[in-house]
């Protein structure tokens, strides 16, 4: 009797995705929509039963919270596909790639983040491209598969002194060098000595969190 294999590492999502770069990393289009607002996956539940439809897509769910708290998308990302579109779209899930980890560990976070993208693109659901790096080595490879000329996002979690931020500044740079981007989305309280005219400023989760409290 023929045994059925339980597809654990998501093929059925990926296989018809076009691939680019050395890790096989799915091709994202680019998004031109701006949000108005951005609210956090934990509370996009709550909050779709509360707001009208009108209400919701004006904004967009973003996922710069702790990995733990949307690792169910990557787990069941069929579920998600009509509470994403009951909203404006979405910003690319940021999974954790901090310079610490194996680079095994952060090509695989980030074939997970570009992987669910693609799949819910591919479901009409605007997604806007999350840029997150480790190091400067890190983006030889995770730009792959990138769009130019696009909105983008970025945050600053877990940019904590002087010499991190001076490292992201330099990086997030060479970033927007390459990618072109027409509006940056920063999410997070901004380093001082980054003046782009692109760069369209939004309140963190704790930011916000800290207002209310």
């Amino acid at each position: 009797m023929k045994r059925d294999i339980k597809d654990v590492f998501k093929y059925w999502m990926f296989k018809d995705h076009r691939q680019y770069g050395e890790f096989g990393l799915p091709l994202i289009e680019k998004e031109t929509v701006i949000p108005k607002e951005i609210i956090p996956f934990n509370y996009a539940s709550s909050t779709a039963r509360k707001l009208k439809e009108d209400e919701l897509k004006m904004k967009f769910i973003h996922f710069f919270i702790d990995d733990y708290q949307f690792e169910r998308v990557w787990n069941n990302p069929k579920a998600y596909i009509e509470l994403f579109k009951k909203y404006g779209g979405i910003i690319m899930p940021d999974y954790s790639v901090y310079r610490n980890f194996p680079k095994a560990v952060q090509v695989y976070n980030v074939f997970k983040s570009r992987t669910l993208s693609a799949y819910y693109q591919r479901h009409g659901i605007p997604v806007i491209p999350n840029i997150t790096w480790s190091d400067e080595e890190s983006l030889e490879w995770i730009l792959d598969g990138l769009p130019k000329g696009s909105v983008i996002a970025t945050s600053s979690n877990g940019v904590l002194n002087s010499l991190v931020v001076d490292d992201f500044v330099r990086l997030f740079n060479i970033v927007i060098d390459r990618l072109e981007p027409t509006t940056i989305m920063f999410v997070g309280k901004k380093p001082k000595n980054l003046t782009d005219k692109r760069i369209k400023e939004y309140d963190s989760h704790l930011q916000t969190m800290r207002r209310v409290i």
